[in-house]
């Protein structure tokens, strides 16, 4: 009997099929990445969805809809469309409550976390501001009343202080607000101001930062971290953080549906008309007094884009609330925030670190 011989494989045939498998893993890793990336994103705006449930959600802006309008008048302003529409707080009407977008500023379709499947508003930190122009909801007393206020963000560059959001009605008593530096982190809340250090924030990286307000003392969270947590502690959460599954969120953070579950957070004041300021501009980008981008009667986007959305009216006052800045007492702003923004949350009580937790968890895009 004859043996048979084994053919073997020569070094050039292993390194042609290795070539083949590295060729195939290039072509379909990207897809493998994107499909990952929509996948994480679909999550995140179901979860986003419940926060408009919560009967103390006053704020919802997810930056998802970039041609978003709202009229006063005979003219349409670019804003962002707050999605707070389950709010039982005694006086509140969401469409008081949508985000007029002012300044210079761009819409970046696709620029979120989510790497093209989700936008994010461009703020070019010496004009542009989101101005919420209800105030009946937004006007109380921080020492009296909770609220916890949440954001995502990517910040160009951290060279000079900047201001994430803002409440500069008077008296002193009723404000509050957030700034960070590349050092520092200021929370004011009724004129006290607490200030911690602060190295985690990061350029160009997109941060989850959460301020809430319990009895009228501050505390600030990035990303799911107590700032007044020992150093150890942060290092052992952010060591064995884990993503929660869409189907425990209920469970692990349960939402307050259609009811105020704060009794002592009523409103001070109601809201009134007004019409924009005389001499508004009907040109350019981003001026949230005209039709942007020469679409006359259509809306704006930013961008020269015309909106398509039936726009809703605005019925309060100029409001004092701000994302992006500090405002001052003649009407202008400083501090102005430089980078991109793709939500916004605020809700008028005190929620927990393991909400907080949530959230980050939930809209991590690492």
């Amino acid at each position: 009997m004859s043996k048979k011989t084994i053919q073997k494989f020569s070094l050039i045939e292993i390194l042609i099929v290795l070539s083949i498998f590295s060729i195939l893993a290039g072509m379909l890793l990207p897809s493998l990445m994107r499909a990952k990336q929509k996948a994480k994103e679909v999550r995140w705006l179901a979860f986003n969805s419940l926060a408009n449930r919560d009967g103390d959600t006053v704020l919802n802006y997810n930056f998802m809809y970039d041609d978003y309008t709202v009229r006063s008048g005979a003219l349409l302003f670019p804003a962002l469309r707050n999605g707070g529409i389950g709010c039982t707080l005694t006086g509140f009407d969401p469409k008081d409550y949508d985000g007029l977008i002012e300044g210079a500023y761009e819409w970046r379709r696709g620029g979120g976390r989510w790497n093209g499947y989700n936008n994010a508003l461009q703020f070019d930190s010496l004009s542009t501001i989101i101005r919420v122009p209800g105030d009946k909801i937004l006007s109380f007393n921080p020492s009296d009343n909770d609220f916890t206020a949440m954001m995502w963000f990517c910040i160009d560059n951290l060279n000079s202080p900047q201001t994430l959001f803002s409440k500069s009605e008077f008296p002193a008593s009723s404000q509050c607000e957030l700034t960070i530096s590349k050092s520092k982190i200021d929370a004011t809340v009724g004129g006290i101001t607490k200030s911690w250090e602060q190295s985690l924030i990061q350029e160009g990286k997109w941060m989850h930062i959460a301020m809430v307000s319990l009895d009228g003392v501050s505390k600030v969270f990035i990303n799911g971290n107590d700032l007044d947590a020992p150093v150890s502690e942060k290092l052992a959460f952010l060591s064995s953080a884990d993503c929660i599954p869409l189907a425990s969120i209920n469970g692990l953070h349960p939402i307050q549906v259609a009811a105020n579950s704060q009794g002592k957070n009523t409103p001070a004041s109601s809201g009134s008309t007004v019409a924009p300021p005389s001499g508004a501009t009907t040109q350019g980008q981003g001026n949230a007094y005209g039709i942007t981008g020469g679409n006359s009667g259509q809306g704006n986007s930013g961008q020269g884009n015309s909106g398509n959305v039936n726009p809703t009216s605005v019925s309060a006052s100029k409001g004092k609330f701000l994302i992006g800045a500090t405002g001052l007492l003649n009407g202008g702003t400083s501090l102005n925030f430089g980078g991109r923004m793709d939500e916004f949350i605020f809700v008028r009580r005190a929620l927990p670190q393991s909400e907080i937790r949530g959230h980050w968890q939930m809209g991590n895009p690492y």
